[in-house]
């Protein structure tokens, strides 16, 4: 089966799925993130792998989706956020690095920080800063995220009037 380029990755994972013998994911990860805004612009990272994303991770034993959100955007970027509103959750598959299939839910949240002082470790993070949106949405690496963005900017704007 051939896989055009300029597909979603929703529409790639579901061409994989549609493949004979790949296996089916299995249980559900869960994650936690953020869409962080500081005076009308945007958080973007550069992760190790040189993608362009939002902060999120995983959630740590007896956390909430919103400790977790909190947490990771400390960690990644160093900031101390607040929790606007939540954001619609994204799902997707990816594959293991030892093979099979995960599914994973994020959920999301709007977020404000009182700086723009982003202090990335330079490991797993390599580079932060605040962006106007349509420079954010033009670097992020995945289209999920992107949708993310237009979402959180429709509510930005609904929470300013």
């Amino acid at each position: 089966m051939r896989i055009d380029a300029a597909a979603t990755e929703q529409e790639r994972v579901a061409a994989v799925r549609e493949v004979k013998g790949v296996r089916q994911p299995s249980g559900e990860e869960i994650s936690a993130g953020g869409v962080v805004w500081h005076h009308g612009r945007v958080l973007v990272l550069r992760n190790f792998r040189d993608e362009y994303i939002f902060p999120k991770g995983h959630l740590e034993p007896g956390e909430t989706a919103e400790q977790a959100a909190l947490r990771e955007v400390a960690e990644e970027a160093g900031l101390l956020a607040t929790i606007v509103s939540p954001l619609p959750d994204t799902t997707y598959s990816y594959q293991k690095v030892g093979g099979g299939w995960q599914n994973k839910r994020v959920h999301w949240y709007n977020m404000r920080v009182a700086t723009d002082q982003v202090k990335v470790d330079g490991v797993e993070i390599k580079w932060g800063a605040f962006l106007p949106p349509e420079e954010v949405a033009g670097r992020l690496t995945h289209a999920l995220d992107r949708y993310l963005l237009e979402q959180s900017l429709a509510m930005m704007q609904d929470h300013a009037n």
